[in-house]
Parts: C-alpha cells; sequence; structure tokens
C-alpha cells in the first residue's frame, strides 16, 4: 500500500470496476467510506481512509447482484469525500434482472448530502463493451461472438465513457470551486424586507419563480423537482416529463433532456459532449418559452408506453414574435428504473392561438417528423 501510495496523487483516487469487477469497488467504497467516518476506531485501516479519501467512482455493468442485501440497502448514503457515481449499463444488460440489484444500491445512494449519483446506458453496447476482450478480434469475429454490439465500432463504447466520465469530473469541480468562490465573497447586507412572507427555502429565490411550463406553480415544486432529484424524476407522469423538458430549454438543463431520451431515439449521440454543446447551440439565445400547453395524454395497455399531444410557445428574443408548434410525443419506460423516456415526436401545425389547458385544440396539417431541436433550429 505505501508504495502504491508514493506514486499516487492522494487527493485524487478513483475508482473504476467492470462487471464483479464495478460490485467489488461499490463495496470497497462503501467500506472505505465507513472507516473515513469512524472516529471510534483508531485502526490503521480508518487512518489510512482519512488521510486518501475515495473522490469518484465509475462502475460499468455493475454485477451487485452479488452484494449482500445490507450492503445494497446502505448504499453511499453516509458518504461525505465521495463527490460522484457514475453507473453506465450496456444496452444489452439493461433488460438483465441482475441489474435491479444496482438500481437499488443507486437509489439508497441518492440520500448523500456530498455524492452525486448518475446512471446511464450506452447504445448498441454488450457487456464486453467495457473490456479489453473487445479489441482482441477483427471487426467481424467481435461482433459474431458478442464482444461487440453489432454497429459499435472498435474502442467507442469506452472512449466515450471515459470522456463522459471526465466531464462529469469536471463539472463536479467547477461546481466545487463556484461555491468555494462565493463563500469567500463578502455578503452584502440586504434592507429589511417591508413582507411577512417567507423565503423561497432551500431553492433561494428560485422558489418562487413561476416554471416556464406555464404550470402556475413556482419551478421548484414543479419541473425543478425533476431537474434535481432523481427520483422524483422516475415517479413522474409522461405528461410531467414533457413539462420538465419543455422548462428544461427555458433553465438551460441540457444533462435532463439528454437523461430523459430513448438511446433509440434518431438524434441520440453516443459523443455526449458534443450533443449537449448542440442543444445548447439550438436553445437557449434565441427563444424564450413562456409555456407548454397539454393538450392529451394516453397510455399503452401495460402502461410502459404513452403519447403526449402538447403545444409549445416560443417567443424570438430579437423580435418578440410568438410562435407556436404542436407535437405528440411518445414515449416508453425505462426497464431498469421505470422513468419515462422520449422516444420520438411528430411535429404538427399549432391550432391558431393557444388555448389554456382545459381548452380544446383541433391539430391542423402534419409538418413533419422534426424533433423539438430541429423545430427550433430551423426557425432560426
Amino acid at each position: 500500500f505505501s508504495k502504491v501510495i508514493q506514486v499516487t496523487d492522494p487527493n485524487q483516487i478513483h475508482l473504476i470496476g467492470h462487471s464483479f469487477g464495478a460490485a467489488t469497488q461499490l463495496l470497497a467504497a462503501q467500506q472505505w467510506t465507513s472507516n473515513t467516518e469512524s472516529s471510534s476506531s483508531p485502526s490503521s485501516s480508518s487512518a489510512a481512509a482519512a488521510q486518501y479519501p475515495i473522490k469518484s467512482l465509475l462502475v460499468l455493468d455493475a454485477w451487485a447482484f452479488a452484494l449482500q442485501e445490507n450492503v445494497i440497502k446502505r448504499g453511499l448514503s453516509d458518504s461525505s469525500s465521495i463527490s460522484l457515481l457514475l453507473s453506465i449499463i450496456s444496452e444489452d444488460w439493461v433488460t438483465n434482472p441482475e441489474c435491479d440489484p444496482l438500481v437499488q444500491f443507486l437509489q439508497n445512494s441518492l440520500s448523500s448530502k456530498t455524492t452525486n449519483v448518475l446512471s446511464y446506458y450506452a447504445k448498441d453496447s454488450v457487456h464486453q463493451s467495457f473490456s479489453d476482450s473487445e479489441a482482441w478480434f477483427p471487426s467481424w469475429v467481435a461482433t459474431r461472438v458478442k464482444n461487440r454490439g453489432t454497429n459499435e465500432k472498435r474502442h467507442v463504447t469506452i472512449r466515450t465513457v471515459v470522456q463522459f466520465w471526465k466531464d462529469r469530473l469536471d463539472d463536479t469541480t467547477n461546481d466545487d470551486d463556484d461555491d468555494n468562490l462565493a463563500s469567500k465573497k463578502k455578503k452584502k447586507k440586504r434592507p429589511a424586507s417591508n413582507t411577512s412572507q417567507g423565503g423561497g427555502g432551500g431553492f433561494g429565490g428560485a422558489a418562487l419563480e413561476p416554471c416556464p411550463c406555464g404550470s402556475q406553480e413556482t419551478y421548484a415544486a414543479c419541473c425543478g423537482k425533476l431537474h434535481q432529484d432523481v427520483n422524483s424524476y422516475r415517479m413522474a407522469t409522461a405528461e410531467q416529463v414533457v413539462r420538465a423538458r419543455y422548462s428544461a430549454y427555458a433553465k438551460k438543463q441540457p444533462d435532463f433532456l439528454i437523461a430523459s431520451t430513448h438511446p433509440m431515439h434518431k438524434d441520440f449521440d453516443t459523443d455526449l459532449k458534443r450533443w449537449k454543446s448542440t442543444i445548447k447551440t439550438n436553445m437557449y439565445d434565441n427563444f424564450d418559452m413562456p409555456r407548454c400547453v397539454i393538450v392529451e395524454e394516453n397510455y399503452g395497455p401495460s402502461n410502459d408506453t404513452a403519447t403526449v399531444r402538447f403545444i409549445a410557445e416560443m417567443v424570438l428574443r430579437e423580435t418578440g414574435e410568438t410562435t407556436s408548434f404542436m407535437e405528440t410525443s411518445t414515449f416508453e419506460r425505462a426497464k431498469t428504473h421505470g422513468a419515462w423516456l422520449y422516444r420520438n415526436g411528430t411535429i404538427e401545425a399549432a391550432p391558431g392561438d393557444v388555448q389554456d389547458d382545459d381548452g380544446t385544440a383541433v391539430p391542423k396539417e402534419d409538418d413533419g417528423n422534426e424533433s423539438m431541436e430541429q423545430k427550433l433550429a430551423n426557425m432560426l
């Protein structure tokens, strides 16, 4: 251990694992954190844990089925040093019932005040895409023996995952830097309020801002919950996800748009950094998003598919011109965590002036099958 530490930056310890190795890393992180939090044990392990805290975990197709139930229930809920727990699942493992313990571990880690828990799955990948065995064979052999996805290129999955992990670490570091900078700034005294109403609570003033989706609720009580809390997103209806996606354009939340998009959507991009940049370019600089009107909502017989028809209203900032369009969005439930994922959408002309939620709306001539991103981009 001492020899390893001599050539290691003790402030940058990250654990990465695949399959059973990923489950081992989850257990190791939990035990290491326990040693860090232990104030009564003077053991060498607790001292080492306190001196060398783990910064992040990247687990790939973690086979948490092998972990004991008490480990699953605890998760990383009491972590104070781990800033990021990122789980990536291959597409062929999405329907694997042995993923359920991993989902439970991640859910039980959400109560941690310091750990950002994220989970995604990689399009057109298999379990071996995260290992070096996919590179042992020529492409046609690797595909034939299912060491690589049908349309997966050599190394593309693991390289994308590593870059995505690095980007999430950078986001976490930048957030920490912003918090530290803010804490160093001298706070100005505010004049006493002449009202007896309370403030905005934990969200600050943002709690009092109306939600962009037009629900007449505050952002913090409406779409903000889905943007900030994974559990709220997973429990949301398809209509609520539509509203949250609309508000994500207004509130500059590209991560939510990416997380709530089905991997089989035609615009899904494995280069998440490029995709995020595209969303930012097309969405935020030119439009205000005043409201989203839900026209109708329907669910499939097995409750694993849904369609939502809505009218999106937008205002071009340069001219103040108001425009709108109607979309019928199709959603599918994620098999791993049950959240609604945006599968595709059909754009139609909006039926005249936008009506209130209880008004009627008759669709006009079909305007194609553009995504919301494409619709807005074409209007610029």
